[in-house]
């Protein structure tokens, strides 16, 4: 679907408006300027979501130059060569130990600065607090709402608390790239708002290549993830939301964490789990009771990996 390098200037001009037509219309749909369903309405939309097969805005349509699809412009590779560059290695993450307190929460190291982690969500102590101003368990970044995007209830709590408390955590956020983050030494650096991805620590901007955790099998994990996008969904670069889905492979992790409609993070710092949303500033936390591995006992010795 590609335009060939040998293409027409012509050809290229028309695939880039092509482009730039889509582009517009994705930047409309993330700042809610128009909806799904006024594209159905005007017909740029078919009835399976996908663009109308026009020329001037589908790569598929058919070129006013040639009896052939529109195509799509080549991407800009900034004198990179193929298979030049090593493969970066993913970051791997430091795990933190997680003891258990009188009220049955798993804490964070001293001197951390990290919120306990709790079976029940935050939204409970936000709802519950009575005292004066500020709520001590608010968002702190947007100052609405709860800290954490978990609902309150049982029916969100984590299961088995007790049978698999988390014995290692990990705190990490989503949001802007450092300066300076490239896809190759030869690519443009990306800005701010180009790119979103994570990084370690409570609050901090994200950075490449993404994030490992070497878990063992029988050692439950939590993993807390902090949303630092920006608050003003127009600071998106013109594509996207500053809400995310997540999940972990390779690690068994409780229905009200990962089942659908999977937890969206808005800006904030909150935690979010089973179909709640995130917004910035907001955190949420994922609890992997044990992680997969052949069937046994969920203990296993220290140097079983």
């Amino acid at each position: 679907m590609y335009l060939s390098s040998k293409a027409s200037r012509i050809r290229q001009r028309e695939a880039q408006k092509a482009r730039d037509n889509r582009a517009e219309i994705v930047k409309a749909l993330s700042l809610g300027q128009i909806t799904k369903r006024d594209l159905f309405k005007w017909g740029i939309l078919t009835t399976t979501g996908l663009l109308a097969c026009k020329n001037g805005l589908s790569p598929f349509a058919r070129s006013a130059f040639a009896d052939v699809p529109t195509g799509t412009p080549r991407s800009p590779l900034f004198n990179a060569g193929k298979f030049t560059q090593r493969m970066p290695r993913l970051q791997l993450q430091t795990p933190m130990p997680l003891t258990k307190n009188a009220n049955n929460e798993a804490v964070f190291p001293a001197g951390s600065g990290h919120p306990n982690a709790k079976r029940l969500s935050y939204h409970e102590n936000y709802n519950n607090y009575n005292g004066p101003p500020p709520n001590p368990f608010r968002n702190p970044i947007t100052n609405r709402g709860p800290m954490e995007g978990r609902p309150p209830g049982e029916f969100f709590a984590h299961q088995r608390w007790d049978e698999f408390f988390p014995k290692v955590g990990y705190v990490m956020s989503w949001g802007q790239c450092v300066p300076g983050t490239r896809f190759h030494p030869n690519f443009v650096a990306q800005n701010p708002n180009s790119v979103w991805c994570y990084g370690p620590g409570r609050f901090t901007q994200g950075s490449l290549p993404p994030f490992l955790i070497k878990g063992r099998y029988g050692e439950p994990i939590l993993a807390r993830i902090y949303n630092n996008t920006p608050v003003d969904r127009e600071q998106n670069g013109g594509f996207g939301r500053n809400e995310t889905q997540l999940h972990f492979h390779n690690a068994h992790n409780g229905a009200e964490a990962m089942v659908p409609p999977a937890p969206t993070i808005s800006p904030a710092p909150s935690t979010t789990i089973a179909g709640a949303r995130r917004s910035p500033g907001a955190t949420r936390s994922i609890r992997t009771p044990r992680m997969s591995g052949p069937p046994g006992p969920t203990t296993a010795p220290a140097s079983s990996r």
